[in-house]
């Protein structure tokens, strides 16, 4: 995929420099700004199932960095994801309000190149009930599977 987002680059005159490694090369790299690619590809599934895993890990004003790779930084972003945490156990329809603003707010300061959503295709015998996928994760809970008689 990396190789394609280059290509693309070169048709409008940026030339893209690989940099394939190690991971831990890499993340420590990207941990000082000094040393930090321009570009990083990140993959991340939630830790909770809440937004607020994804939005505060990746993107809330950190000092020192530890997994916004991106630098970014917005005080009015901080507070959405904030106060969404506070609201989401017990006014939902806010804390999605909130979280909806912080997401419009990325992609307005365009913090990040959200460039891929993953498909996966998973192939199982038509006599298996209770086949069922969790979307945050790319695996297959064997314990929910059942055959069929």
């Amino acid at each position: 995929a990396i190789e394609l987002y280059q290509s693309n680059l070169s048709k409008i005159g940026i030339n893209a420099e690989l940099n394939p490694g190690a991971w831990g090369t890499i993340w420590a790299n990207a941990k000082s700004l000094n040393s930090a690619p321009n570009l990083i590809s990140m993959t991340w599934w939630p830790t909770y199932p809440t937004p607020s895993d994804w939005l505060t890990g990746l993107f809330k004003t950190e000092n020192p960095t530890n997994f916004n790779l991106s630098y970014y930084s917005n005080p009015e972003y901080d507070k959405c994801v904030t106060e969404g945490l506070k609201l989401e156990g017990y006014n939902r329809n806010l804390a999605i309000d909130y979280y909806k603003t912080a997401q419009e707010l990325l992609i307005k300061d365009a913090a990040a190149i959200f460039y891929a959503d993953l498909k996966e295709r998973i192939i199982h015998s038509t006599n298996i009930d209770d086949f069922t996928t969790n979307p945050a994760y790319n695996s297959i809970f064997f314990y929910n599977l059942k055959k069929r008689h």
